[in-house]
């Protein structure tokens, strides 16, 4: 279930962050990034709450072909296809901890370890773990 921690609002819908519309975005720029590095420098702009790529990738968008595509930092490779990072298995990693959090606030401290890799939620919302019911929830944080 989703918890919100400002009020301790809970549910088991799934709650998301909305997406960014990178094309959108970046009409509003002058001028696009022109190299890796310069897309790497705006990526949290242009494709805020998308989901994260592996590490050392970064997306960047083809006017000619009016679409995103991915490039591999350490050797400049570039490519259409998707890729991937590995999510974590948050239920794998919790067995690795003595005792869980047991507020919201707590959650919110391990979001980037139990978590690793999985989408965004909305700004205020973080995941936990119900025990009781062996399954992720959302908790809204206080403002």
């Amino acid at each position: 279930y989703y918890a919100r921690l400002e009020d301790n609002y809970t549910t088991f819908e799934r709650v998301e962050a909305e997406r960014s519309d990178p094309k959108a975005v970046l009409e509003t720029f002058d001028e696009y990034p022109d190299d890796a590095l310069g897309w790497m420098l705006v990526q949290d702009v242009v494709w805020a709450n998308h989901e994260p790529l592996p590490e050392g990738w970064v997306r960047c968008w083809s006017k000619s072909y009016d679409c995103e595509y991915y490039a591999r930092l350490e050797d400049n490779y570039t490519t259409f296809e998707r890729v991937e990072a590995e999510r974590s298995d948050p239920k794998a990693v919790l067995e690795t901890f003595d005792e869980y959090p047991d507020d919201a606030l707590g959650w919110m401290l391990v979001q980037d370890v139990v978590w690793a890799n999985h989408e965004p939620l909305p700004e205020g919302w973080v995941r936990c773990w119900s025990k009781s019911y062996d399954c992720e929830y959302y908790a809204r944080l206080e403002d």
